[in-house]
C-alpha cells in the first residue's frame, strides 16, 4: 500500500503540473511549490510522519540540497539528502548548473562551485544518501503524446509509460529519483567551474520513479545496471571504490572494459543483488526493504543517526512548547537537529517517516501490504 500511495501521489503532481501549465495563461511551478506540495501529501497520506521546516530565510543554494528524508522500517533508519530539480518546457533540467561564486565581489577572475558538489560534500560527512528528485512534466522526454515510452535503467522494468495505469510498465513519472554521483558523473566543469547540463536521456539512465523506494519487484537485477561511486565519481565514504567499478563508465551506468564497441555490463533479473554496480540509493533502499546491508551501503543505521535522535526530540519540543511562526526557540530548535552543521548547510525541511507498525493502525495496514521484496527475488 505505501507503493500505491507514492504512485498516487506522484499522480497528483503530474496534474499539479498540467493544470498549472495548461492554457489560457499557463505558467511553471517552482521547485518550492511542488516541494511543498509533495509533502503535503506525505504528510496526508503515510502514517506516523513528521516534518519540520527551516524557520528562517531559504538557504537552500548555500547548502546544496531541499530537505533531509529520515525513513524508519523495522530493519533500521535511512538517511536521504534531497535536492529537487524540475524538468522545464524546453525538456532540459536547466537549474541543474546553479553554481555559487567562490571568489570576492569584484575579484576577476569569477570561479564558481557547483551545487552539486556542495550536495556531495555535505552528504558524505554526515553519512547520508545524496538524491537528486526530478519533478517530471509532460515535457520532452517524458511527453507522452510524443514519447509513449521513457527508459528508466535503475527501475527492473527499465521501459515504462505514463498513460496506462492498469499496465505492469505504468509510472506517473512526475517524482523521479537519481544518485548525485550519477548527475555528477554526466557533467563536465567549465573552466570558471560552473557545471554542463546532463540531458535527461543521460540522468534517466540511472534513474528510478520513487514509488520504487516502497516496493521494488527486483532489486538485485533489472534491464541495465544502476551507477554508483566510480573511478570518475567520489568514493564511497570509507575511501574505496567497489572493485568491479573499474574503468571506462558507459551511459547506461555500467562499467565497460574497453573502449571499442563493448556494451556496458548488463544485470539480468534474480541474479541477486550485486552492491558495487549499484548506487546509493538503490543500496539504501535495498537495506530499508529486506534489512541485509549491502558492502557500500550509504545512509543506512540500524540504531537510527544522531539527526534522528536529535529531529525526535525538536518534534516533542515544538508540540510541548506549541509555538507558532519564526520564533527564536523554533530557529534553536532547528539549529540543534545537526548542531555541528553551519547554518547555511541546512536543508528546508526534514522529513521522517516511522513505517514499523508500532500502532494498531499500522499493524492492519502492514497486514494489507504485499511483501516489499518476494523471497524469489532477493
Amino acid at each position: 500500500m505505501l507503493h500505491d500511495y507514492a504512485v498516487r501521489i506522484a499522480e497528483e503532481i503530474l496534474t499539479f503540473i498540467k493544470d498549472a501549465y495548461s492554457p489560457p495563461g499557463g505558467f511553471q511551478l517552482r521547485e518550492e511549490t511542488l516541494t511543498e506540495s509533495i509533502l503535503v501529501s506525505i504528510k496526508r497520506d503515510f502514517a506516523n510522519t513528521s516534518i519540520f521546516s527551516k524557520p528562517t530565510t531559504k538557504q537552500e543554494s548555500k547548502g546544496g540540497h531541499d530537505w533531509t528524508w529520515l525513513i524508519q522500517t523495522q530493519h533500521g533508519v535511512g538517511l536521504f539528502r534531497v535536492q529537487a530539480k524540475k524538468l522545464y518546457d524546453d525538456g532540459k533540467y536547466q537549474a541543474l548548473d546553479h553554481s555559487h561564486r567562490t571568489t570576492v565581489a569584484g575579484v576577476t577572475p569569477v570561479l564558481y562551485e557547483a551545487q552539486v558538489e556542495r550536495l556531495l560534500n555535505v552528504s558524505h560527512n554526515i553519512g547520508a544518501a545524496p538524491i537528486y528528485a526530478f519533478y517530471n512534466g509532460e515535457f520532452g522526454a517524458f511527453n507522452s503524446s510524443v514519447n509513449a515510452n521513457v527508459s528508466m535503467n535503475a527501475c527492473c522494468r527499465s521501459t515504462l509509460q505514463r498513460v496506462n495505469n492498469s499496465s505492469p510498465d505504468y509510472s506517473p513519472m512526475s517524482i523521479t529519483l537519481a544518485d548525485a554521483h550519477w548527475v555528477r558523473s554526466k557533467m563536465t566543469l567549465k573552466s570558471n567551474g560552473k557545471p554542463t547540463i546532463p540531458s535527461v536521456t543521460d540522468i534517466n539512465g540511472a534513474a528510478w520513479p520513487w514509488e520504487c523506494l516502497f516496493r521494488c519487484q527486483n532489486l538485485g537485477g533489472g534491464s541495465g545496471p544502476d551507477s554508483g561511486p566510480t573511478g570518475g565519481t567520489p568514493n564511497d565514504p570509507d575511501g574505496t571504490v567497489p572493485d568491479t567499478n573499474q574503468g571506462v563508465v558507459s551511459d547506461s551506468g555500467g562499467p565497460v572494459k574497453n573502449l571499442g564497441d563493448a556494451p556496458p555490463t548488463q544485470s539480468t533479473p534474480n541474479e541477486g543483488f550485486v552492491p558495487a554496480r549499484l548506487s546509493y540509493m538503490r543500496k539504501l533502499a535495498y537495506a530499508l526493504q529486506t534489512g541485509e546491508v549491502p558492502k557500500h551501503t550509504t545512509g543506512f543505521s540500524t540504531e537510527g543517526p544522531s539527526t534522528l535522535t536529535n529531529l525526535k526530540a525538536a518534534i516533542k519540543n515544538q508540540q510541548a512548547d506549541q509555538f507558532e511562526g519564526t520564533s527564536s526557540h523554533s530557529e534553536n530548535l532547528f539549529a540543534n537537529i545537526e548542531p555541528h552543521l553551519k547554518v547555511s548547510e541546512k536543508p528546508d525541511f526534514y522529513v521522517y517517516i516511522d513505517l514499523r507498525s508500532e500502532s494498531s493502525e499500522a499493524s492492519n495496514l502492514t497486514r494489507q501490504m504485499a511483501p516489499i521484496v518476494s523471497p524469489e527475488h532477493r
